[in-house]
């Protein structure tokens, strides 16, 4: 038997040492008042056992939820921001092409690429 990490031992040597104190005539009520304080420890610890348990759960809920917002969020960036990337990305492969020498590759969406800018007079 071990209650409270207290062995049959250690409970015999407090048993004969509460009798030794508090005599015959009280051991009883002193045996009740400690039986009482028991229980209302296990309680205590049950509560907030539980409080705990459910503020956890809440956590993990909201927790769930700011996981499931976030992945809508970073999908509509991903929608909104793919075509400008992708726009991004043929205007360089343009402007590489022009550094390299290579004649100028007309637009992706047939629009034709503005005149250099100047006066004309080929300084």
């Amino acid at each position: 038997m071990d209650f409270f990490g207290i062995g049959i031992q250690e409970f015999i040597l407090i048993a004969v040492i509460a009798l030794l104190v508090l005599g015959p005539e009280r051991l009883p009520e002193a045996a009740a008042q400690a039986g009482r304080l028991v229980r209302e420890l296990r309680r205590y610890a049950t509560n907030v056992t539980s409080q705990f348990s459910g503020d956890l759960e809440e956590i993990r809920r909201e927790l769930e939820l700011t996981r499931q917002e976030l992945a809508r969020t970073r999908e509509q960036v991903e929608r909104e921001t793919t075509p400008v990337t992708s726009r991004l990305s043929e205007t360089a492969d343009i402007l590489s092409g022009r550094a390299e020498g290579q004649a100028p590759a007309a637009p992706a969406d047939g629009q034709a690429e503005p005149a250099p800018k100047g006066d004309g007079a080929g300084r």
